[in-house]
């Protein structure tokens, strides 16, 4: 498993990306070895006239604490985006 940022995608005065978790996950079959792979939202983080926020899947806000914890870097990261 891994976390990783999907944009950003620039936005009116900003910029927006989703931070995912991306699952790679290999399966037997009788004809070999075949791989599937998917991303599952965790976060929408908006960064806008110098600042930023975080908002879980279904809205409701998150701490910018948690996003660092999960992701070390990401809003160092975030604050480059013009």
């Amino acid at each position: 498993m891994t976390l990783r940022l999907e944009g950003p995608l620039g936005v009116q005065s900003g910029a927006a990306a989703a931070l995912v978790r991306q699952e790679i996950v290999p399966h037997s079959t009788r004809l070999g070895l075949a791989v599937t792979a998917r991303l599952i939202p965790v976060a929408l983080l908006v960064h806008a006239d110098g600042a930023t926020r975080a908002f879980a899947p279904d809205g409701a806000p998150l701490p910018l604490e948690e996003i660092e914890r999960l992701r070390p870097g990401t809003l160092a990261e975030i604050a480059t985006w013009a």
